[in-house]
């Protein structure tokens, strides 16, 4: 259900998007009817939404063992993504005969719009992590849990049941528990805070873990996982492994 909220919400984005640069005509677009305008930008901007994800996935392949911070890696990943629609405006342009701005001019246009994007999200996200950090949580608690462990009450009702780990995916923390997992807009520094006393610790930069979760760990050369039972593998980082091994989470089952 989650990865079709998100088709459905990144959809709706495209086309709205669309439609507000379809009035604006920017680029010379001008010249066309309102509807061929629409669907030049609609599918100018899917070929660019497109390109955006997977020179996003790559970046996370890349740096899938130290994930980058995603103002880094939207930054990073700005440069390609406007090079790459640069070219395809200017050729498009060429093929079409139309009037538009130089290759160079276009590049520095869209790298300084996405790059404004990326930044301006970063700060959006930081405020509204930071409201969600200080807001107070439900008082009602769920099953059998502690009720001194804070962050428990923000687990959602309808995937209510033993926390496995937390894992981040850009500006979102999922919570995976053994009824499902959701996604929710908290920041995993602070769900360790308030996760103080739990059983369970940060074994990586993106990952917090139970250690009722855990049934076994592997080892391929200097990098060590934890599987867990629910069949996740879980990295655990050089600066975590001292106090993983500490905790007897190294031990064989």
């Amino acid at each position: 259900m989650d990865k079709m909220t998100n088709w459905l919400r990144s959809g709706a984005l495209v086309v709205g998007a669309s439609a507000l640069v379809a009035v604006a005509a920017p680029f010379g677009t001008s010249a066309f009817d309102i509807g061929p305008r629409f669907l030049y930008w609609l599918v100018g901007i899917t070929v660019g939404w497109a390109q955006w994800s997977l020179i996003l996935w790559i970046i996370r392949r890349l740096t899938k063992t130290n994930p980058w911070p995603s103002a880094i890696r939207g930054t990073t990943a700005s440069f390609p993504f406007a090079l790459a629609m640069a070219l395809e405006v200017s050729f498009f342009k060429e093929a079409i005969g139309a009037p538009g701005r130089p290759g160079l001019i276009t590049f520095l246009w869209i790298l300084g719009i996405m790059l404004a994007f990326c930044w301006f999200s970063q700060i959006l996200y930081w405020f509204m992590a930071n409201q969600a950090a200080a807001s107070e949580p439900p008082s009602e608690m769920r099953g059998d849990r502690d009720e001194n462990i804070r962050f428990f009450r923000r687990i959602p009702f309808d995937i209510s049941g033993k926390l496995l780990c937390l894992s981040t995916e850009d500006h979102y923390l999922r919570i995976h528990t053994t009824a499902g997992n959701r996604l929710l807009l908290f920041r995993l520094r602070d769900a360790v805070a308030e996760l103080d006393g739990a059983n369970g610790m940060q074994v990586h930069r993106s990952y917090w873990v139970s250690g009722d979760a855990i049934e076994r760990y592997e080892k391929e050369g200097r990098k060590t996982a934890l599987i867990l039972s629910n069949g996740m593998r879980v990295p655990v980082s050089d600066s975590f492994l001292s106090s993983v091994r500490e905790a007897g989470w190294l031990k064989q089952n």
